[in-house]
């Protein structure tokens, strides 16, 4: 479920718990932060990642807003690709496209392709796109009252670890007696 991560400084940024994309678990208030975070760069923000950057992000050609209904489908996957895809051209980013969106632990490198996430980059763009901007979206994501109930509610969680890096142990099994 999508939430606020929690920094090891006490800042904070939008994360999910498990991948959206192609072969991703695609959970509902995840899909929702995702969809959500690609309209606040390529239209709230008309493409501007902040930080003062000349590079522009562009919608996929010919798509709309996305509706924030929490549904993974060819849309979503579009943005996706499109985001993996600028990334790759302005030589920021490295990493192979894997075609989903990986929860980050803070700043640290993916653990495979040990390449920035793209959500990290993502995020950071919609949080410096607020500021050169002024337009305060993603700040305002959790109490903006057009945000879906289910992702407003979801990001009043605070956590440190996504669940797909938390390890769980087994529970023990119950013994009769």
């Amino acid at each position: 479920m999508a939430h606020t991560y929690i920094t090891r400084l006490g800042g904070s940024a939008y994360n999910i718990d498990w991948a959206v994309g192609v072969t991703g678990t695609n959970a509902r208030a995840d899909v929702m932060l995702i969809q959500s975070l690609f309209n606040i760069l390529y239209f709230d923000h008309e493409g501007n990642p902040g930080e003062g950057r000349s590079q522009r992000y562009d919608p996929p050609a010919d798509a709309a807003p996305l509706a924030v209904d929490g549904y993974y489908g060819p849309l979503t996957q579009r943005y996706i690709d499109q985001f993996e895809d600028t990334l790759r051209a302005a030589d920021s980013w490295t990493m192979r496209p894997d075609r989903r969106m990986d929860p980050f632990m803070g700043n640290s490198p993916s653990s495979i392709q040990h390449e920035t996430y793209a959500l990290t980059l993502l995020s950071r763009y919609c949080h410096f796109g607020d500021i050169d901007t002024g337009t305060y979206s993603y700040r305002d994501l959790p109490n903006n009252p057009a945000t879906p109930l289910t992702l407003r509610n979801a990001l009043h969680q605070r956590k440190k670890v996504p669940d797909q890096y938390a390890f769980r142990p087994p529970k023990k099994p119950a013994f009769n007696s």
